[in-house]
């Protein structure tokens, strides 16, 4: 009886940290919104952030996700579609509708998501 209560609770552990790759886009984009520089960093792909540390500081690259924040405050609604997906890598498709404050109207966008599987938790690679 030990045995059993102990895998249960190993097994509810291990579901409840699993993130799926629409869930970290979903992470990525609410840490956007709230210039939350740190966690866009760490739910990058090492591939992503060894690229952006050739061009800039880390320093520079988490001002950079700051500035941003403005930008990603205008998406007003997003869901995602998987378009390609093997064991460690997945592509998806961002569909998402943002207010433009030039035109003054709501506009609908799409942008591929590649992710990749690192450690066991899905990456976003640029």
């Amino acid at each position: 009886m030990k045995l059993l209560s102990v895998l249960t609770l190993f097994i509810l552990t291990a579901c409840s940290s699993y993130v799926s790759p629409e869930e970290t886009v979903a992470q990525s984009i609410e840490a956007a919104k709230e210039g939350d520089a740190e966690k866009r960093w760490e739910l990058s792909s090492k591939a992503s952030r060894e690229k952006l540390l050739k061009e800039k500081t880390k320093e520079e690259v988490l001002n950079n996700f700051k500035n941003e924040a403005f930008m990603y405050k205008l998406i007003r609604s997003w869901k995602t579609e998987t378009v390609s997906q093997s064991k460690d890598k997945v592509t998806l498709n961002l569909y998402y509708k943002f207010f433009d404050p030039h035109s003054k109207r709501e506009l609908d966008e799409t942008s591929k998501i590649k992710l990749v599987k690192e450690d066991g938790l899905w990456r976003i690679e640029d």
